[in-house]
Parts: C-alpha cells; structure tokens; sequence
C-alpha cells in the first residue's frame, strides 16, 4: 500500500496536535485543581485566623479583669504586687498575641484576594513601585590593558564607583 508522504505527513502531524491538546487540557485542569485548592486552604486558614482573633479578645477581657481583682485583692491587703505584675504581664503577652493574630489574619487575606486574581496594587491606590535606573557598569582597564580593548581582564577589572569618571558619580 502506498501512502503519499504528505497524507501520512499531516496524519502524523494531526496524531501530535491531539496529544498536545490533551496534554494541555490535562495541565489546565490540573492548575485549577491547584487554584481552587490554595483558595479553600486560604479560606479555612482565614476562618481559622479570625476565631483566634475572637478567642484572643475574649482572653484579653479576662485578663483585663485579672488585673482589677488583684488591683483590689492588694488594696484590701490580701495580695502583694507580684500578683498584679503576673496579671498585668498576661494583659501585655495576649495584647502581643492579638497583633501577631490581627497581622496574620490580614497577611491571609492579602494571599487569598491575591489567589482569587485580584490586582491589589489597584484596589487600594497604590503606585507600582519604581526602581531607580542603575548606572551602566563601566569596566577598568587593568594593568597592561588599553582602554576600549575588546578583552577585558576580569581578575583586574574595576567595578562600582571607582570605576566611574568622577563626572558621573
């Protein structure tokens, strides 16, 4: 049986688009597969962040009030101020744990409105950053070299302020 090569040419041809296209299709569900997994951890590490954050507020009412049961226990005599110190030093370690919670909560949000696409820089109005343009190195001739060769030495070789003309630093 004979085929003429270009039949059998585009058969190939269309054989190997096939199976680029599957191998594409499959890489797409993957990757949403992906997305929709970092959104659900992100949402569940959201929830998880704000009931420590409800949890933590509630300890700092209790501690609060632990500072005012020891501040009348020392006026009535009955405790010293080691006890005051003790509570007030729970108020200031759960005042600390609420700002690490209230940080990590918005640090979470950021990273799931980042997953779901949405473009930060504008939605809060802030400018992109913007590098300053570095200067272009210059290279030094080193010892025994020409300026302008088109071999540079590079064990001799200057970079950085030295080796620009004092008019451009």
């Amino acid at each position: 049986m004979s085929v003429p090569v270009s039949k059998r040419t585009i058969e190939e041809n269309k054989a190997q688009s096939q199976r680029d296209l599957a191998i594409l299709d499959y890489l797409q569900r993957n990757q949403q597969e992906q997305i929709t997994q970092e959104v659900r951890n992100l949402v569940r590490a959201g929830e998880a962040s704000q009931k420590n954050l409800e949890l933590l507020t509630s300890n700092l009412k209790i501690a609060q009030r632990a500072v005012q049961i020891a501040q009348r226990l020392i006026e009535e005599g009955l405790k010293d101020n080691r006890d005051l110190l003790d509570a007030q030093q729970t108020v200031t370690n759960t005042e600390s744990a609420i700002l690490d919670a209230q940080v990590n909560y918005f640090l979470t949000m950021v990273n799931l409105r980042q997953a779901l696409g949405q473009d930060l820089l504008r939605q809060f109005g802030v400018e992109p950053l913007r590098l300053p343009e570095r200067p272009p190195l210059i290279a030094v001739a080193g010892p025994g070299r020409q300026p302008g060769t088109s071999t540079v030495d590079v064990k001799n070789t200057q970079f950085g302020r030295e080796a620009y003309p004092a008019t451009l630093r």
